[in-house]
């Protein structure tokens, strides 16, 4: 048996890295036998193309030529309508057995795509009770699997000593574009904070010099707040998001209270030592002929 990764993105998309190639490499370390794909591409449903043309011919001789023991495993693949059909037609005519792997509510933005993807799935893997609750509504073969890092990567760079600074370094880590509603309601904090002359400095990671996020900060700069704006990380390195949160005192996730966000997992889940391989046996188990149809 061989598990089928494709992703909605590649390594540098939080999601696919977390939980596509991460999950793959631990698979690898117990045994199992992963092929990874080349991440989707997101086309204009209009866009017709050569280029479009051969990755649906590429993908449908995947699917195709998979044996009867084989899984896909799909990581939030519902950008690509070409991709979605071929995975529709597969299962119902040719009961290829899938796995649908998802981490944010985009049953708001894609229903129709998430519930025949939810549906028609061997079974389904979240990051929340949230999103779990909605799932099973369309299907009864429902995993929790909370995003977890490389403990092993991660604890190289905890600080176990903060000892006393002059300057609190308060940090968030992310794709900043997408948290400017959020971001609103640490604003009056550290207006308040500044006010009554705590000695801090911000760092956002993820600003990928949008100048909204920017133009959003600029009063509290003008106050006198240091902000250190990191536009990007290089994401292949898997040390490079927790050398760089190392470097945080408080980690902050600021989230307005609505229902997108309820749906929403976390960047990263801290487990215990060896805990992300047990992450991927459960993965394992989940794969077991009594579970897949």
């Amino acid at each position: 048996m061989s598990i089928h990764f494709f992703t909605k993105g590649n390594i540098n998309d939080a999601t696919a890295r977390f939980r596509g190639y991460f999950t793959a490499d631990e698979l690898k370390k117990i045994g199992v036998e992963i092929v990874m794909h080349q991440p989707l591409i997101a086309r204009s449903v209009y866009a017709l193309s050569f280029a479009r043309c051969k990755e649906f011919a590429n993908n449908f001789k995947i699917l195709f030529n998979l044996k009867n023991s084989d899984v896909l495993y799909l990581v939030r693949t519902i950008y690509q309508l070409d991709f979605f059909i071929l995975v529709v037609f597969f299962r119902i005519f040719f009961r290829r057995k899938f796995i649908f792997d998802f981490d944010d509510p985009k049953f708001f933005d894609f229903p129709i795509k998430m519930k025949v993807l939810t549906k028609l799935a061997s079974a389904v893997v979240v990051g929340s009770h949230y999103l779990s609750d909605w799932a099973k509504i369309y299907n009864n073969n429902v995993y929790i699997i909370p995003t977890s890092i490389p403990f092993d990567i991660y604890s190289k760079y905890t600080n176990q000593h903060l000892g006393i600074k002059k300057i609190i370094n308060i940090g968030w880590i992310g794709i900043a574009p997408n948290h400017l509603d959020n971001f609103k309601i640490i604003i009056p904090v550290f207006e308040k904070l500044l006010k009554n002359n705590f000695k801090f400095q911000f760092t956002l990671i993820g600003s990928m010099a949008n100048k909204s996020v920017y133009d959003l900060f600029q009063p509290l700069s003008a106050a006198g707040l240091k902000i250190n704006f990191i536009d990007q990380l290089n994401w292949c390195l898997a040390e490079s998001a927790p050398s760089n949160i190392q470097n945080f005192d408080i980690g902050i996730m600021p989230l307005v209270d609505n229902d997108w966000n309820k749906g929403k997992c976390s960047f990263c889940q801290v487990w215990p030592k060896n805990k992300f391989s047990a992450k991927a046996k459960k993965i394992a188990g989940i794969l077991t002929l009594s579970k897949i149809k």
